[in-house]
């Protein structure tokens, strides 16, 4: 295992919405007449798919990511988090590549947005060992930095945790020394073992 599993991952939402997306019909699971009505399976891919469009409506190319697909709301930096997970799982579940450079390009954008400095809420550091163990070798190392980047900050920040939406959100805390801890694990520094020691004195 190279990461910590997240308690604050939004996969239940992912799921929440897909399954929200289907709508089963009789003879779904087959039936005795030999329906060709399709299967749940296959039901519960298209509203996948359906998801992953709607996805795409909330991000321009370059990646910067919005809360509604007219773009018209706040840049969010919680948004960028949550969506590149849902990259990353749609590469684990299809094997499209394509995903994992959606969930590169996103965690891309958040960090040009919203620099090395702010605490995201389940960043998937994950995605480096997807990236590394399929071809994109430049891509990983370049996430690797950023992961460590941010790492760093919350290690020198220690237990003065910063404003955010909700000012000193205790929901920022766990999800930090969860990323120091996986950072921990990537690259085995026994500097980000010691970050959530200094955390805790929150």
């Amino acid at each position: 295992m190279t990461t910590i599993p997240n308690p604050f991952t939004s996969t239940e939402k992912v799921a929440a919405n897909a399954l929200t997306a289907t709508k089963p019909e009789k003879g779904s699971y087959g039936d005795s007449a030999g329906s060709t009505i399709p299967t749940y399976r296959q039901k519960l891919m298209d509203a996948l798919n359906n998801y992953v469009s709607f996805i795409r409506r909330i991000q321009k190319p370059d990646y910067t990511t919005n809360s509604t697909v007219d773009f018209k709301s706040k840049n969010r930096g919680y948004n960028y988090p949550w969506v590149a997970d849902f990259w990353f799982t749609m590469f684990r579940t299809t094997g499209n590549k394509q995903y994992l450079k959606d969930g590169y390009g996103t965690l891309r954008a958040l960090v040009r947005y919203f620099k090395h400095g702010f605490y995201c809420i389940n960043i998937p550091t994950y995605g480096y060992t997807l990236l590394k163990e399929n071809g994109f070798t430049a891509e990983a190392d370049t996430l690797l930095n950023d992961f460590k980047s941010m790492a760093d900050v919350f290690c020198e920040n220690g237990p003065n945790y910063p404003t955010s939406e909700v000012n000193y959100e205790q929901s920022i805390v766990a999800p930090s020394i969860i990323h120091l801890l996986n950072v921990y694990m990537l690259t085995g520094d026994e500097k980000y073992l010691k970050g959530p020691k200094a955390s805790f004195l929150y």
